[in-house]
């Protein structure tokens, strides 16, 4: 048992986008998405000694 509990723990200390939060404030996409249609995208790099990745995303105004 004690295995796994450490397998389990040292998995998610590399947990690379669960430990970081993804959030836009209100102000930021008003002023980036002033018209309905118009969009963007926004890519994040993760990474730590033996990993790399990107995340990317569209972020789109619809109303």
């Amino acid at each position: 048992m004690g295995k796994a509990m450490d397998f389990i723990l040292g998995w998610a200390d590399d947990d690379l986008l669960g430990t970081n939060t993804y959030a836009f404030d209100a102000a930021g996409l008003a002023a980036a998405l002033p018209a309905r249609g118009m969009s963007f995208s926004d890519t994040r790099i993760y990474e730590s000694s033996d990993a790399k990745y990107s995340l990317t995303m569209s972020v789109s105004r619809i109303v």
